[in-house]
């Protein structure tokens, strides 16, 4: 032990120590506020890339079928325009004509029908596919942001010690 000894106020010292106290509390509050931080940019992507995933693929089935629903109604069409052609030529002479008649119209009314149906499939063809393109943007934003989310937490900065109390 040292033989000197020194008497000092206990104010100073009283005053150190909470100021201490205040940094430490304060050190502790901003560490806490930096790991709420960290947390709520931890955003679980895992379901919203799935999601996506999903509808692509039943996008995907819809342009399909879609095709495939404008050829049968082709097909269906074609066999329509040569029921009534062969209807037709079973009736007799007078009613011929009006049965041809009757057939241009049908045949015209299908046409257009399947005109304007033609249009909007290629309308949901189009729209569809930018749905996908869309979704495949949304993906690779949620991938690049699952790639950017794991971020190491900065070390808090260490303490500087008191200063020097002055001896009078």
């Amino acid at each position: 032990m040292s033989e000197y000894y020194e008497l000092v106020p206990l104010d100073p010292i009283q005053k150190l120590e909470r100021e201490l106290l205040e940094l430490k509390q304060l050190l502790k509050k901003e560490k806490e506020k930096k790991e709420e931080k960290i947390e709520s940019n931890n955003i679980d992507l895992e379901p919203f890339v799935k999601t996506t995933l999903e509808l692509q693929m039943k996008i995907s089935e819809l342009v399909v079928a879609v095709n495939d629903l404008t050829k049968e109604i082709k097909k269906l069409v074609e066999i329509l325009k040569e029921a009534a052609v062969e209807e037709i030529t079973k009736e007799e002479a007078s009613e011929n004509n009006n049965n041809v008649d009757l057939a241009k119209t049908i045949s015209q009314t299908l046409e257009k029908y399947l005109g304007n149906l033609n249009q909007r499939f290629e309308i949901l063809e189009k729209q569809n596919n930018k749905i996908i393109e869309l979704l495949n943007d949304i993906s690779k934003k949620l991938e690049k942001k699952e790639e950017k989310k794991v971020l190491p937490p900065v070390p808090p900065k260490p303490l500087l010690p008191p200063p020097p109390i002055n001896k009078i």
